[in-house]
């Protein structure tokens, strides 16, 4: 075991209260140094969005927010320091409300880098909300990979919908160029990698940590591995000090892993099941990253 500090990493709740309790009791009970919630935070109560679903909406979800999550926040940030972004089914009309709440210890990332001072570390934290396109309808948070136009090994549709201002809004990423890349080499400008603690919520290309079913309907040419390979190449080149992801529920239970070594940078995934009331979640210590381990509660 590490002397390091231990931290929690977590993803892929969807609003599930029962998983962010046992979060609190994993706290109080470890000492957990930090938490980070790594997306999809929100409920996605009523199945794949689209704009007859009158039960997943922006203000169901904002009424989350409101009569639970807010308050779950304050007392999370308590007990220990929470580092969280937004993920592909979280509406963007409702950040507003987490990251102008002014929770102390709470800090909500998006394309952004925070200090993180533990027993004498000086350390950052960066958080990245977007993912590659996919074959969804809802847009909010949804770029380009590396080259605008094309994403070779998954399927992917640019029409759709972003939520901004509260409403649901036409969109085409067709005429966009925004990618991945050109957001993760403004990211690394920010702080040092290797002494920064990545949160994204899409997974690196090609690993243990994005690999989906083989029955998965959206599959490309027999491509089991849908991350983003402009996050594989950020890490291969910047070396970041740890970086962890969400997005792939099933592909701890696909790939047999949920961790990587990419050079000298660990990488990780809770993989969590949100339908479930067991919570997955992964601990882990630094700046010593020798201690990591995937559990259930």
């Amino acid at each position: 075991m590490s002397n390091s500090p231990i931290f929690l990493s977590a993803a892929d709740i969807h609003g599930n209260i029962t998983q962010y309790e046992k979060i609190k009791s994993i706290v109080t009970e470890r000492g957990i140094a930090a938490v980070f919630l790594c997306g999809d935070l929100l409920p996605k109560t009523g199945g794949t969005w689209t704009p007859d679903n009158k039960i997943r909406t922006i203000q169901m979800q904002a009424n989350f927010i409101n009569d639970y999550f807010l308050n779950y926040l304050r007392e999370l940030g308590e007990l220990t320091q929470v580092f969280a972004i937004f993920g592909n089914d979280d509406f963007i009309s409702n950040y507003p409300l987490v990251k102008d709440a002014e929770i102390p210890n709470v800090t909500f990332l998006n394309n952004e880098v925070a200090p993180l001072t533990v027993d004498g570390h000086d350390l950052h934290v960066a958080g990245y909300p977007n993912v590659g396109i996919t074959p969804f309808l809802h847009k909010d948070w949804e770029k380009w990979d590396i080259t605008p136009g094309d994403t070779p090994h998954k399927l992917f549709r640019t029409d759709g919908y972003t939520s901004r201002d509260g409403v649901h809004v036409a969109v085409d990423l067709a005429a966009i160029d925004e990618t991945i890349a050109a957001d993760l080499a403004h990211l690394r400008t920010l702080s040092d990698p290797r002494k920064t603690i990545y949160v994204f919520h899409e997974a690196p290309y090609d690993t243990p940590l994005d690999q989906i079913a083989a029955d998965n309907k959206y599959i490309k040419d027999d491509l089991l591995h849908i991350g983003s390979m402009a996050m594989r190449e950020f890490i291969e080149a910047q070396q970041p000090l740890v970086t962890m992801h969400g997005h792939i529920h099933e592909t701890f239970a696909e790939s047999g892993d949920y961790q990587i070594r990419i050079g000298d940078t660990l990488s990780l995934t809770a993989a969590n099941d949100f339908a479930s009331d067991t919570l997955s979640y992964v601990l882990f210590s630094a700046p010593d990253t020798a201690y990591v381990e995937r559990l259930q509660a």
